[in-house]
C-alpha cells in the first residue's frame, strides 16, 4: 500500500514539472544587400525541436526555420527579427530584436571639359548616411590604371564613349559603385595665318585670320570673327569652340616706335660715290614713301610712288642744274614731310 501511494506522488509531481526556457539569438552586422547570419542562442531544460523565424515583422514565424539561418534584409538600418522556439513538451518561447544592417555609400559624380587629348575634370558628389568614405576608386574605361583620388583629372586619347566606374568603400567596409557613360568629343582644329610681319612700326597694321574646323571663335580682345586687324603690341589669342571643346592659338605682336623722318639736305652727284643720291634716313620705317621733287618754280622734276633712295638729280637722264630743290614726302602712314635739297656738282 505504501509503495502505491509513493508512485502516485511521483506521477503527480512529474506532470506538474515546469522546464526553464530562454529564447534568444545573435547576428553578425553586415552591409546592405549582403546576407545576415542569425544564430539561435536559446537554452531550455527541455529539448528544443523547432526554431521558427519572423523576419518581416508581421507576427508570423513563417519566414525560415533552423537554429542558424541566412537572410538578406530588404533595407539598411534597424530591422526587426523574431525567433520562436518549441520544445518536446509543446512549450514555446519567442523573442524579437533589432538587427543592424549598415548603409552603403551612395556614389555619384559629374565631369567637365570632356575633350580628346585634353584634361577632363571629375568631381565627386557622393553621399553617405553612416560613417565616412575611406577609399575612392576610379576606372575610366580605357587602358589606364585605376586612380584612387576623390576628384581626379584624366586625359582621354581619342573620341569615344567611355564607361567610367566610380567605386566607394566606407570606413565600415561597405562598398558600392556607379557607372556613367562619358562622351569624349573632338577638339576644334585651329590655325592662325597673318599678312606681313608680326613686328612692325607704329601706324601700320597686321591682318590675322583664323582658319580650321570649329563652330565659333573669340579673340582675346573680345572680337568674335575670324579676321582681325592689329595695330598695337600684345599677345593675341584666338580660341575656337566646337561642341563644348575649345582650342587656342596665340601670336605675339610687337609694334615699334618710328624714328623721326629725316632726309639729306645736300647732294653732290659728281659720281665719286659720296652723296651722289638723295637719301631719306630710316626709310624702311615709313614704306612705302611717295616722293615728289620740285624745282624753284614748283615744276616737278622727279616723282616716285615707292621711293628707294635713288634720285641722283637727273631729269630724263640729264643732270639738273645746281640749285635748291624742294621735296614732298607722303609716307605709308599718310604723314606728309617737306624740305629743301641743295644740289652741288
Amino acid at each position: 500500500m505504501r509503495n502505491a501511494i509513493l508512485i502516485l506522488v511521483i506521477i503527480f509531481f512529474q506532470t506538474d514539472l515546469i522546464f526553464s526556457q530562454i529564447a534568444d539569438f545573435k547576428s553578425d552586422t553586415v552591409c546592405y544587400r549582403n546576407s545576415t547570419t542569425l544564430i539561435s542562442t536559446s537554452v531550455s531544460e527541455d529539448k528544443i525541436i523547432r526554431f521558427d523565424w519572423d523576419l518581416n515583422g508581421d507576427g508570423k514565424f513563417d519566414n525560415a526555420s533552423g537554429d542558424t539561418i541566412k537572410y538578406v534584409f530588404p533595407k539598411p538600418g534597424e530591422n526587426t527579427a523574431g525567433l520562436r522556439i518549441i520544445t518536446e513538451t509543446g512549450l514555446s518561447k519567442a523573442i524579437y530584436k533589432q538587427v543592424k544592417v549598415h548603409y552603403l555609400p551612395e556614389p555619384d559624380f559629374y565631369w567637365e571639359h570632356p575633350c580628346e587629348s585634353e584634361e577632363t575634370l571629375f568631381f565627386n558628389e557622393s553621399t553617405i548616411k553612416e560613417g565616412s568614405i575611406s577609399v575612392y576608386k576610379w576606372n575610366f574605361g580605357d587602358v589606364s590604371e585605376d586612380v584612387y583620388e576623390e576628384n581626379p583629372i584624366h586625359v582621354f586619347d581619342y573620341v569615344s564613349t567611355f564607361d567610367v566606374k566610380f567605386a566607394l568603400t566606407s570606413n565600415i567596409g561597405c562598398k558600392d559603385s556607379i557607372f556613367q557613360d562619358v562622351l569624349i568629343r573632338s577638339v576644334p582644329v585651329i590655325n592662325i595665318e597673318f599678312s606681313g610681319d608680326t613686328t612692325f612700326y607704329k601706324g601700320d597694321s597686321l591682318m590675322m585670320r583664323v582658319y580650321g574646323s570649329y563652330d565659333s571663335v573669340i579673340w582675346s580682345n573680345g572680337m568674335k570673327r575670324s579676321r582681325i586687324y592689329v595695330k598695337t603690341s600684345g599677345i593675341y589669342t584666338a580660341t575656337a569652340y566646337s561642341k563644348g571643346c575649345f582650342k587656342s592659338r596665340s601670336i605675339h605682336v610687337l609694334v615699334k616706335e618710328r624714328a623721326p623722318l629725316k632726309a639729306m639736305n645736300l647732294i653732290t652727284p659728281n659720281g665719286d660715290g659720296y652723296n651722289d643720291k638723295w637719301e631719306i634716313f630710316e626709310i624702311d620705317q615709313y614704306h612705302p614713301c611717295q616722293v615728289t621733287i620740285f624745282n624753284r618754280y614748283g615744276v616737278p622734276v622727279f616723282a616716285s610712288f615707292y621711293y628707294k633712295n635713288d634720285w641722283d638729280a637727273k631729269l630724263n637722264g640729264n643732270p639738273l642744274p645746281e640749285g635748291t630743290y624742294y621735296y614732298l614726302v607722303i609716307t605709308g602712314t599718310m604723314e606728309e614731310f617737306t624740305g629743301a635739297i641743295n644740289v652741288i656738282r
